[in-house]
């Protein structure tokens, strides 16, 4: 008869790679969240045209995903951790923003070396701070750049519906990018024909 293997020197060996596997999962999280907070500051600079500095973000950002996808190479469960989606698809949220902005185009999945799923999900989340930015347009008074935004949207709005995801949270994304683009649509609307942009309060811009 084979001899039981459950003896303390297999259970110290397999709490060993326990402990080995929770140290890569702790510092795969602790840099999916730095890369999710620079990914926001990265947004924030964009809005205030600091797009030295937003790129800086995205560089510090592609070094982090780097770290984790050497860290995961050997430990594929690690992939698996929500986290990793979650950054990867903030990253691709502030990259194609930044993208739009500093060169009117968006990146392929390829470019950038993300999954189809983070790519799809980031370029629709993007269309809300594209929708952010039209909005400080207008109240600028630069309507022909606030529609400039909104062609762009219209044009992922309708690239989505072709690539036609079965997934029910990207589905809920195309939706997302039609309000946003019919929201837009509204405000250029009132400011070309009703003249200035009022605020909640009532006050004119």
């Amino acid at each position: 008869m084979r001899p039981m293997v459950l003896n303390l020197d297999y259970a110290e060996e397999l709490s060993k790679k326990l402990d080995e596997y929770d140290d890569l999962k702790d510092k795969v999280y602790d840099l999916s969240r730095k890369i999710i907070k620079n990914s926001k500051l990265c947004i924030y600079a964009i809005r205030r045209k600091e797009y030295d500095k937003a790129k800086s973000y995205l560089d510090d950002i592609e070094k982090m995903r780097a770290e984790i996808y050497d860290l995961i190479k050997d430990n594929l469960k690690l992939a698996s951790v929500n986290i990793v989606s979650t950054a990867d698809q903030e990253y691709v949220e502030a990259l194609a923003l930044y993208y739009f902005v500093t060169k009117g185009e968006i990146p392929r999945a390829e470019e950038i070396g993300v999954s189809v799923q983070e790519y799809v999900a980031g370029v629709m989340d993007s269309a809300g701070e594209m929708l952010r930015l039209a909005t400080d347009y207008l109240i600028e008074g630069k309507i022909e750049e606030a529609e400039k935004i909104r062609d762009a949207i219209e044009k992922i709005y309708v690239f989505m519906l072709h690539v036609n995801p079965r997934d029910y949270e990207l589905r809920r994304k195309i939706d997302y990018v039609s309000n946003v683009l019919n929201k837009l649509q509204e405000f250029i609307f009132y400011k070309k024909v009703l003249g200035p942009v009022k605020r909640i309060t009532g006050t004119e811009e």
